[in-house]
């Protein structure tokens, strides 16, 4: 069989980063400055692989990276932290459960996160904030 074969059903994806890179400058002129941009990377940039698309979303300066689960933010946070990376933030749009809320608070991770009620945004503050106050008597 030809290396190069391709089964009818396969899926292939191919990006050029720099065409990339090109494409959110032009959205950033059509927006103006005040307008953040979020590159999305939930489900492990929809099975493609966070670490493949980090690179070319940190050089395209967006100003938020998204993802779902801590399982991504383990991978973003050790991204982001080898490569000295500060001028991203990350943004959960998903809800996180309470042992993610756990992890997210013992690692100390710099996480937005999205709610969609303001009564869910007040049961995780309460519960971060006695989570934190279990790890300081601890």
């Amino acid at each position: 069989m030809d290396q190069n074969y391709i089964a009818p059903d396969a899926c292939v994806l191919e990006m050029d980063s720099e065409v990339y890179i090109h494409n959110i400058k032009e959205l950033r002129v059509s927006t103006g400055d005040k307008v953040k941009i979020c590159a999305v990377m939930k489900a492990d940039a929809y099975g493609h692989g966070i670490e493949v698309m980090m690179d070319t979303f940190v050089k395209s300066i967006v100003e938020y990276i998204s993802a779902i689960d801590n399982y991504e933010f383990r991978i973003l946070q050790k991204w982001f932290k080898e490569h000295n990376v500060q001028h991203v933030r990350l943004l959960r749009i998903a809800p996180d459960t309470k042992e993610e809320l756990i992890e997210f608070i013992i690692n100390n991770w710099d996480v937005e996160e999205v709610f969609g009620s303001l009564e869910k945004g007040q049961y995780f503050s309460k519960i971060s904030s006695e989570i934190s106050r279990n790890l300081e008597e601890n």
